[in-house]
């Protein structure tokens, strides 16, 4: 990865800060001007602080976001229609039945989705336990 340049044209060299509320940007040690990287000038992955500190900036968002939510319920009404949306089109791609019987259908095959996921979870943990107790019986 190159070097930032300063945007001003300055040839001192730039360092890389932190803020807790703006996050990581760079800073001209010459004349001090601040910038946030561009596409071209991302930070590598020791300078992001790695998937934890993602993780953990992403949760920060998240849970300002809610913070300063007051009605969550509302906020996640367009998603919550989008998902049984999903649904409705699964056990109705024509629209042929009636509002009330594809809502009940639909609502079936999400409790089947949803079914389904616990399954996956059931059996990826149960990977995971044998896999150590292999590693257990190894060592």
């Amino acid at each position: 990865m190159t070097e930032p340049r300063c945007p001003r044209g300055c040839a001192a060299a730039v360092n890389l800060a932190d803020s807790p509320r703006w996050g990581r940007f760079w800073r001209c040690s010459e004349c001090g001007h601040e910038w946030t990287p561009r596409r071209g000038e991302q930070l590598t992955p020791a300078d992001a602080g790695g998937d934890s500190i993602r993780t953990l900036r992403a949760r920060m968002g998240a849970l300002r976001k809610w913070a300063a939510t007051d009605d969550r319920t509302a906020a996640t009404r367009p998603a919550r229609t989008a998902f049984m949306r999903r649904f409705e089109a699964e056990v109705d791609p024509d629209g042929r039945l009636e509002p009330g019987e594809r809502a009940k259908r639909a609502e079936f095959a999400r409790r089947a989705h949803m079914t389904r996921l616990a399954m996956r979870s059931v059996a990826a943990r149960r990977r995971r336990a044998q896999g150590r107790r292999q590693e257990d019986s190894a060592a």
